[in-house]
């Protein structure tokens, strides 16, 4: 409603994309980060749970005491805050310490798209399961379950500096690559590829693709974890991203699909 009487939402999209575009294309120092945070709408009684997820996703309310308690975190104590969108609503929680804070600015990096703690059994399953999403990963990468944008699997790069940060006591994963394609950005029109010929002296050395050179094409890292309080989780998040990396969201949602097909079989027929 506020969009059509006065076109208030183009306007803080606008706001808010010149603000991106200031800091990823300055090119003087310092550096810049942004943070767009979007709270609910402030009230003092306010009886919603407290939600906080990368993104524009939530709507409700938020009391003041929460939106504080936010303000204060994204600015001194939490890492994922910067170069980052993320909305809140809700109210203070019961538990406010810092490990509640920093696992739910967790979600924030990525940004997080799954998280699943049910089922998945104790901490002493983490090899096990490890092993079983990395045979699954595999599987995706043969082919056998097509996917729109084609993968390839590596092990996940684990931060062990990070791990006390983000609530975790082990951590192993395993990520899931969009490989590039002769689509988009990666297209090189018979124009582009004549000049490119020209300045390079090379011509007719071209591959027959046209492909510009290669950048990050984003991808799904899944991570099996245990967490301080010994609970076995998984998550999975988007990872090799740029700032001109298109979304595979197609492919994102089939990836999340099967992967939560695959732990209700890991849940129903493989823990014993």
């Amino acid at each position: 409603l506020q969009n059509i009487l006065g076109g208030m939402l183009d306007k803080r999209r606008q706001v808010e994309e010149a603000v991106v575009n200031t800091v990823q294309q300055r090119v003087t120092e310092p550096p810049l980060d942004y943070t767009i945070l979007k709270l609910g709408e402030i009230k003092e009684n306010v009886n919603e749970s407290f939600e906080l997820e990368a993104g524009d996703v939530l709507d409700g309310s938020i009391s003041p005491q929460l939106a504080s308690n936010i303000l204060q975190q994204a600015v001194a104590f939490q890492p994922f805050a910067r170069n980052a969108t993320f909305g809140v609503v809700g109210n203070v929680p019961e538990d406010s310490s810092q490990y509640v804070w920093d696992e739910a600015f967790v979600k924030v990096d990525g940004p997080e798209l799954l998280r699943i703690t049910d089922s998945l059994g104790d901490a002493s399953y983490l090899d096990q399961l490890h092993e079983y999403l990395g045979e699954w990963a595999l599987m995706m990468e043969s082919g056998k379950k097509k996917l729109a944008t084609p993968i390839r699997v590596a092990p996940s790069s684990i931060q062990l500096a990070n791990l006390a940060r983000e609530g975790v006591r082990e951590r192993a994963g395993v990520r899931l690559l969009f490989l590039p394609t002769n689509t988009g950005s990666a297209y090189m029109s018979k124009a582009e590829e004549r000049a490119r010929e020209e300045q390079s002296g090379t011509k007719g050395s071209l591959p027959s693709s046209r492909k510009r050179r290669t950048k990050p094409e984003g991808g799904v890292e899944v991570l099996v974890e245990v967490t301080k309080d010994d609970t076995l989780r998984v998550r999975a998040k988007r990872c090799n991203m740029a700032d001109d990396t298109v979304l595979k969201e197609i492919s994102e949602e089939a990836i999340l699909k099967r992967l939560k097909e695959s732990l209700d079989v890991w849940s129903k027929d493989i823990i014993v």
